[in-house]
């Protein structure tokens, strides 16, 4: 008997990220069992072959590990199936299959603030993160974000020596209010954006 345990990926993959698909196979029986071990990845209807192995099943446990690239982001579905080479080494076939799932997401995005008084002081670094491959929305700190909404697109927030308040008073236009401070704090916190 022939059990496929399990298919692991990590859950959360960046585009173009490398990415190692591990199967276990575990071979109850005391003699060595052929076969073939093939791996799926599906995108809705859409199905593509990531590898296919001919294996030999020594008893007990086996890992196999397979490498590759993902450059469409989406919601995969991935599928492990053993086929053994004699259907009589392997009585039970309801157990030979395991399905694991991951999202794909696309390049990295921040959200770049600039004070307002002071736009263009970090023209370089901007410039720098987006020959990186990093996508970079810039605001100024007297257009704000309005929703948590707003903020959860992107992977990162940077506050470019951005004040809380800047001005002569404390009601200034160019401020933070409470309420956009706690969604920074509740973006970071909870949605594990990075905040910097």
């Amino acid at each position: 008997e022939v059990a496929v345990e399990k298919i692991t990926l990590p859950p959360d993959i960046r585009k173009g990220q490398p990415v190692e698909t591990r199967v276990i196979v575990n071979n109850y029986a005391d003699r060595n069992i052929p076969g073939i071990l093939r791996v799926k990845r599906r995108i809705g209807s859409q199905e593509q072959l990531v590898a296919e192995t001919e294996v030999d099943l020594s008893p007990g446990k086996s890992p196999f590990s397979f490498a590759q690239e993902i450059e469409q982001p989406a919601v995969y579905t991935y599928q492990a199936d053993f086929i053994p080479t004699r259907p009589e080494d392997d009585l039970m076939v309801q157990n030979n299959r395991a399905t694991a799932f991951t999202h794909v997401r696309g390049k990295g995005r921040v959200l770049f603030i600039e004070d307002f008084q002071h736009l263009g002081d970090f023209d370089f670094l901007i410039d720098r993160l987006r020959t990186n491959d990093i996508e970079v929305d810039t605001i100024a700190s007297n257009e704000l974000f309005t929703s948590l909404a707003e903020l959860q697109t992107y992977d990162s927030v940077v506050l470019a020596n951005v004040p809380r308040g800047s001005g002569d008073d404390a009601d200034s236009v160019a401020s933070f209010s409470d309420a956009q401070i706690d969604m920074l704090v509740s973006n970071t916190e909870q949605m594990g954006c990075g905040l910097i």
